[in-house]
Parts: C-alpha cells; structure tokens; sequence
C-alpha cells in the first residue's frame, strides 16, 4: 500500500545532497523508500536523516508538508474510525463546532436529544429568550415540570405569591371544590392555604394553575435558580431549537463541551469525521504519527 501526498520533496534533496538527476530516478517510491536506497549507496547523511525524520515532528511537518489540509487528510483516510476518533481532542472547539454542521438539522437535533440536559439547555438559551422557549412548551410538559419531585417547594412558594390572585383563587377552588369570596382573594393568604395543603392535594393545584401563569412562576424560579430548567425533557427544547433556521440553530453549539461535541461527531461517516480531523494542529498530528502510525508514514509517496 502506498499513499500519495504533494509532500516536499526539495527537503528531503537537500538534506540528503541528491542531485536532480539523480532524484528523477526516484519517481513512484515512498519516502522510506528514498532514504533507505541512500542508506544502502553510502549516503551517510540517509542514516541521521531518518532517525530526525520519523522522530521529530517538527522534520515531519516540513517533509510531509502536514500544513497542507490535503496531505493531512490523504493520510487520514488511511486511519481506521477509532484511530481518528482519537484525533479529536486535540481539535479546538470552532473546529468542532464547525464539523457539527455536516449534519442536518433533523439529526442535530435528535442527538441534542441524548445530550446531557443542563448543555441542552445552554445552547436553547443561547439562542432564544426563556419567553419564547417557554411559549412553546405545551401544557402537559408544564404539568410534568410542576410535578417533579425534584422541584424545591420552597422555591415554589418564594415566587407562588407574586402570581395574580386570581390565578391562585382558581387552584385553590380547583382542589376544594369552593367558590371563594371576592374579599378572600388575597396573594399571602392563599398562598398560605395551598402551603397547607398535603402533597397530593397541592401537586393538584399545581397541575389546575393557569398555563400562562406556571409559565410566568417557572421564568421567575428560573431567574433565582437556572438549575430547574433543567428539569424539563431535552425535547422540549430541541422543539424549541427546531423552529429556527440551521444556521441560527448552530449558533447554540457553543454552549456545548468539546466532549459532547467529539460523541455527536462521532456519529458522521468516515470520510466526513475525517475532513474534520484535518483541522488539527500540523505539528501535533505529526506528534501522533511518529507515536502510533510509522507504518503509514513509511507507505507515503510524494506525488
């Protein structure tokens, strides 16, 4: 096997002192190829040159020519897939976020649904208001959220008192079944009737509030505590996310870590995940194939 780079061969000539000539016979070997048939005539600066070259990153970047993306990605089309997962770590962040895009909007969003919720929710918010999210959740999210066992009621009952007293009149008539009295309608006295209530009853006041209004005490908890957001299902923001256009939607990718971003990418075919890889550092890729890949250097041929 051997594989085709525009890699600079006037390096190699002038390390080694071949002459044009002499250089033309070498048309079609790899570059292992030339220094091991100069080695073998007496060259003697073949021997040292070897040695710097597949050891030394930076001797590689200039002789390979790894600054070119092209060479870079011939060579890592002959990695296999967990070989240039490996490479992604060392790509920077915009270049993670800049592979994101090879993937539709649709399957964006479905691996946003398998994303760790707390990034889910910093890309939404990078993105659009909390009103708008919000607006777009139908109420049985909003029952669900109001629900959760993982809701502080303390927290509930620091923000319940500034919604209309109407509102709270209605879940309290909701669970009681009685009509109440125009001068009853008071905020802290009927937050202190559903404060009384026991679990049951108050989960059913909740669940009976306006869908406005738990929009309204959910975008209040949220300003004290942004955590809660956290409690509603990824699809209600990627159902969110999904009214956008791709491009606006992509802006949000940068609320997302460089782990979560390397699993999505993960995703992509091999020849996409490595034109991604190419955007790694030169000299840190040469770092990786002195390591781990001397038998693909060994196969390159200049072109």
């Amino acid at each position: 096997m051997s594989i085709k780079i525009d890699a600079n061969l006037s390096v190699i000539q002038n390390k080694l002192s071949i002459s044009s000539s002499r250089m033309a016979l070498y048309a079609e070997k790899s570059i292992d190829e030339i220094i091991e048939s100069e080695a073998k005539a007496g060259n003697n600066r073949a021997v040292q040159y070897a040695r710097e070259l597949y050891g030394n990153a930076s001797q590689l970047v200039k002789a390979f020519s790894l600054d070119n993306p092209s060479n870079k990605l011939t060579i890592l089309q002959e990695l296999n897939e967990k070989d240039i997962m490996e490479i992604m770590p060392n790509i920077d962040e915009e270049g993670l976020m800049l592979g994101l895009n090879f993937f539709t909007q649709d399957k964006m969003l479905k691996l946003l649904e398998e994303a760790p919720i707390e990034e889910v929710v910093n890309m939404a918010l990078e993105v659009l208001p909390l009103g708008d999210i919000l607006e777009m959740i139908p109420s049985k999210d909003l029952d669900k959220f109001v629900q959760n066992k993982d809701l502080d009621q303390d927290l509930v009952f620091d923000f319940l008192g500034q919604l209309e007293p109407e509102v709270l009149a209605q879940m309290v008539e909701t669970v009681t079944g009685v009509p109440l009295e125009d001068e009853a309608l008071d905020a802290k006295e009927l937050t202190k009737m559903i404060q009384g209530f026991d679990k049951d009853t108050y989960l059913d006041s909740m669940v009976a509030m306006d869908a406005d209004a738990k929009r309204q005490l959910i975008g209040l908890m949220a300003k004290k505590d942004p955590e809660i957001l956290q409690l509603f299902e990824a699809k209600s923001y990627t159902n969110s996310l999904a009214t956008l256009q791709k491009p606006d939607m992509m802006k949000g990718t940068v609320a997302l870590t460089s782990e979560t971003m390397i699993e999505m990418l993960g995703e992509l075919p091999k020849e996409l995940l490595s034109i991604v890889a190419t955007q790694i550092d030169a000299k840190e890729f040469a770092e990786i194939l002195v390591k781990k890949h001397q038998d693909i250097l060994e196969s390159v041929i200049a072109a």
